[in-house]
Parts: structure tokens; sequence; C-alpha cells
């Protein structure tokens, strides 16, 4: 059993990585899209910087805690990110945008791992699908690099159909993301060569609610996300889920009447509160 300040650790943890581990079709696709969204919801509100901040669920601080600040400039062109807490470090991610709001490039430093991704589009193609993402991670005491390349292929309809997957710098090294679409057009499933499928599951209005897939040693379906949404359509809820340990974080979410993050309420296992995450905005 895991002690409040242990599941506030890994709720923490989520908070930062949450698409590490995530699917091809959600982080690729799905998550550009959100960032992208959000940049733009900071522009409209003019934005300068924003402050993101945990504490425990007394509103204390703790060495789990996290610091975030968030500085735009360059016209919403360019967001720097410096986050820092006594557990994981200091962190800087860079991330740009184009004239248009598509997310182009993200560097992030973390301790002394540096990784570049690239997000390529199809000048010509007026629905500005994503056509390759190129992810190189570098540890330069070490004199150590790996990559890999994400490349989408979209059918007439510009729905997502497959991904090329390269590992490294070798084209010859590379696998197959295959993506199913349900009669509406949403991607129900996706399966990488030689691996088990992905399932995505959505509401009447078209939102994604789940993300869940087989577990053999479980031997049925469990969930990795789930997302409630409020009257507005926006996310009240995202719920992250360890089926290995089944143990699971569930963030529920507040908004200002701008639609900016307010704050995070961040519960654990019996739904016990372990935490919570603020955020400050200057205008």
């Amino acid at each position: 059993m895991y002690t409040r300040k242990t599941l506030f650790a890994i709720a923490i943890f989520l908070v930062l990585y949450t698409g590490a581990q995530a699917q091809f079709y959600y982080l690729d696709i799905l998550n550009t899209k959100q960032t992208e969204e959000n940049q733009a919801n900071y522009k409209n509100a003019k934005v300068v910087s924003q402050i993101v901040a945990s504490f425990d669920a007394e509103g204390r601080k703790t060495d789990y805690d996290f610091r975030s600040e968030r500085d735009f400039s360059d016209n919403y062109r360019q967001l720097l990110t410096v986050t820092a807490s006594v557990a994981t470090g200091r962190s800087i991610m860079r991330t740009y945008f184009n004239n248009k709001g598509h997310l182009t490039k993200i560097i992030d430093s973390t301790r002394s791992i540096i990784t570049t991704t690239i997000y390529t589009y199809d000048k010509y193609d007026s629905s500005h699908n994503i056509k390759e993402i190129y992810v190189k991670t570098e540890d330069p005491g070490n004199k150590y690099t790996i990559s890999e390349t994400r490349r989408y292929v979209y059918d007439s309809l510009n729905r997502p159909t497959r991904m090329i997957h390269f590992r490294g710098e070798k084209l010859g090294d590379s696998t197959t993301v295959k993506f199913v679409l349900d009669s509406a057009g949403h991607v129900v499933e996706e399966q990488e060569t030689g691996k088990g499928k992905i399932y995505y599951k959505y509401n009447d209005q078209g939102l994604l609610t789940d993300i869940y897939r087989y577990y053999p040693s479980k031997q049925k379906m469990l969930p990795d996300y789930v997302f409630d949404y409020d009257a507005k359509n926006r996310i009240g809820a995202t719920t992250t889920v360890n089926a290995q340990t089944r143990d699971y974080v569930i963030y529920r979410n507040t908004y200002n009447e701008m639609n900016l993050l307010e704050g995070q309420d961040v519960y654990g296992k019996q739904k016990v509160q372990v935490g919570v995450v603020r955020y400050k905005y200057k205008f």
C-alpha cells in the first residue's frame, strides 16, 4: 500500500511526463492538437507568463512538490518552460510554433539529457496534418544518442491510416503502425507490427473518453487513461491507470472565467486526495 506522500510523488511524475509513455495516436496527433489549442487560448487571453506549483493535500510544500514557470514570447511563437523540484531536479523546455500556430519543435533539457522533437507538415496540404516527427535524445557527457522517426500516412479525407516507425538513422529498420477508423472517422484501434492493439473510445460528441488495451497477465481489457468532460466539453478529469499494480491517479480540473486551467485536485486509490496543483497567470 502506497502512502499519501508516495502516491503524490507518482502523481507529480505523471504530471511532468504523461506523454512519454502514451500511445502514438494520442501522443503525436491528439496531444499536439491540444498543445496548439492551449497556446492559442493563452494568446487570446494575452497571458504573459504562467506559474504552476504543487502542494500536498493540505496545501503544504513537500520535497515532492514542483514549481514550473512558462514565459511566452515572439508573439506566442515561442514558449519557455522551466520546471524544478527536489525530487526530479531542474528541466528547461523550449517550444516553438509557426506563424499559423502549429507546433514545430520542442527542445527538452533535463539534467544532462537533451531531447529534440521536430514536427514536419506538408506545406501543400491545407489540412496541416503532421507528416513526420523526428525525435533525437542525446547525452553529450556519455556520448550517447538515439533517434526515431514517425512518418504518418493519411487517406483522401485526411484521416490517419498508418504510421511508419523508423528506429535510428537507418531507414531500413522500421515497423508499421496501423490505424482502424470507425464510421465517424475516429481512430478506434492502433497496432504496431509485433505488438498488441491499443483501443480508443469516444463519447457522443466525438471526444476521447478511454484508451485501453488487453493485458495478458490480467486476461482482460484495462484502461491506461480515462477522460471526463464538463458541460463546456473541457477535460474535467483525467485518470491515469497502472494496470499492473492496479493503482491510479485522478486529476480533477477547475477553470477560470477565461477558460484557463486554474487548479487540479489530485487523488489516489480509493479516491483519497494526495495533493493539489495550482496555476497563476500574469497578463
